[in-house]
């Protein structure tokens, strides 16, 4: 079940930071202020390398809290889930005038916190539910 799961996120994470590469690579997809600032717009690499970074360790941070809530290491899971949140609530920070790409990225944390929170919320009711049967 982990390497299925581990294959089919890696995928996902793959094919999102390729497309968001690729987003990044048409000035169109940048806010500007101005036709001057469009003309002088040059590709910036670090940018978009911060982003995919980032995502890539969003996913192994959902990969582990995931694997740490079915494996009934609720300690684990809950600090990973602060860390996504934080991540998250600084991320709506500086939404504003942001490349295309940011916007996918912030999709993917809010899906990412989604069934993270789903997972989580699952397990840990499966828990208190055989407690509350077994009392």
């Amino acid at each position: 079940m982990k390497s299925y799961f581990g294959l089919t996120l890696a995928f996902i994470v793959i094919a999102l930071c390729s497309f968001m590469f690729y987003l990044s690579l048409d000035p169109k997809n940048y806010f500007f202020y101005g036709d001057e600032h469009a003309a002088e717009w040059k590709w910036f690499w670090g940018e978009i390398a911060f982003f995919i970074v980032a995502t890539v360790i969003e996913a192994v941070a959902f990969y582990f809290l995931v694997v740490s809530a079915i494996g009934q290491r609720f300690v684990r899971s809950t600090l990973i889930l602060i860390a996504l949140v934080s991540w998250f609530i600084l991320n709506l920070m500086v939404v504003m005038h942001q490349p295309i790409f940011f916007y996918y990225h912030i999709w993917w944390v809010i899906g990412v916190l989604i069934l993270s929170l789903s997972v989580f919320a699952y397990v840990l009711g499966k828990k208190l539910l055989a407690r509350h049967h077994a009392a």
